[in-house]
């Protein structure tokens, strides 16, 4: 496999997990995701739609994931980055200083979506996190839902320097095109050092999804944020509940068709590519 983004895509949001860890709080008890996901069953489906590379994201809140996740991309060439977890409330940045030197750790996702306190991140150690990862290069994923935006902005806004990428367009209602989850994108898309990563759309959705389902809250971020800031995700394995990883990228090549080669370029992979930092 050749990382060449001109010759293929780049899958910018995916999960392996094996089960037996134990830190998946989140996990059902049963059911299609409740087994192990490891490279061998991803590089099959990869191939066959043409990825070249692809971001590999922490799905558990630990440093005992990030550890697990870098030792796969150590051994996996088509894995060009890891968006690992570290403490943001630890002021020595202790977690965040063990995992720099390895030029696949990319980024940070806390996982703000199940954090009790909605304001979680306007804490001044979490601030201050924000500012160390700005410092030493590494990018901020926002995985959250759209009652955290109005504390997120303002708390971004202040670190002008750091790489943020929104996941999941912030996790709207794609039965219902709110007004404020459209401001709020607004004013993240405001700032030029934010991306917004299409990914987690059918999972959202659920099972009786269409691709017309998509429609509205898709042209809202091409307008917001521009196809230079969007870059796509399988969101695989999460993905298996509801579609199969054929039937999602299907679903962006029908949703991006009528862009031009350039923005489509942009939005399969160079924003991956200049928000992540990725060495291909």
């Amino acid at each position: 496999m050749t990382n060449d983004i001109n010759q293929g895509w780049i899958d910018s949001h995916f999960h392996y997990w094996r089960v037996s860890r134990g830190d998946y709080p989140w996990m059902p008890k049963d059911g299609p995701l409740r087994r192990d996901h490891l490279p061998a069953e991803l590089r099959k489906l990869s191939a066959e739609t043409g990825v070249v590379g692809n971001i590999l994201v922490q799905a558990a809140p630990t440093v005992n994931e990030t550890e697990y996740l870098l030792g796969i991309a150590d051994a996996s060439p088509e894995v060009l980055g890891v968006v690992g977890w570290v403490d943001m409330e630890d002021g020595s940045f202790s977690d965040l200083q063990r995992f720099t030197d390895n030029e696949k750790f990319v980024g940070i996702r806390p996982m703000i979506q199940d954090i009790d306190d909605d304001a979680w991140i306007t804490r001044p150690s979490v601030f201050s996190s924000l500012k160390e990862l700005a410092r030493v290069g590494l990018s901020f994923d926002l995985l959250c839902n759209p009652r955290h935006l109005e504390y997120a902005v303002p708390v971004l806004k202040r670190v002008p320097e750091l790489r943020v990428v929104v996941d999941h367009l912030a996790k709207p209602d794609y039965r219902n095109l709110d007004d404020d989850w459209r401001k709020w994108m607004g004013r993240l898309a405001a700032m030029p050092n934010v991306a917004c990563k299409v990914a987690g759309l059918v999972s959202e959705a659920g099972t009786s999804w269409r691709n017309a389902d998509f429609t509205s809250h898709i042209d809202v971020v091409l307008d917001q944020f521009g196809p230079d800031r969007l870059m796509i995700g399988t969101d695989w394995p999460v993905l298996n509940g509801v579609a199969s990883y054929t039937e999602v990228v299907e679903l962006y090549e029908q949703i991006f068709q009528g862009l031009s080669p350039s923005e489509k370029a942009a939005i399969w992979s160079k924003t991956a590519v200049r928000s992540y930092g990725l060495v291909t």
